[in-house]
């Protein structure tokens, strides 16, 4: 039970950080950003 609950409140928080992770970085790489994102996905 305890794993189950650690597993829900770190999902919990990835989505809250995530959501201002994103929208830092994209606001701080702009035009660069999209560039960078076409360099991973060639790498996947």
């Amino acid at each position: 039970r305890a794993c189950s609950t650690l597993l829900m409140v770190m999902q919990q928080h990835n989505v809250k950080e995530e959501q201002m992770l994103y929208a830092m970085g994209e606001m701080h790489l702009g035009a660069e950003g999209d560039a960078l994102t076409l360099q991973m996905q060639a790498v996947v």
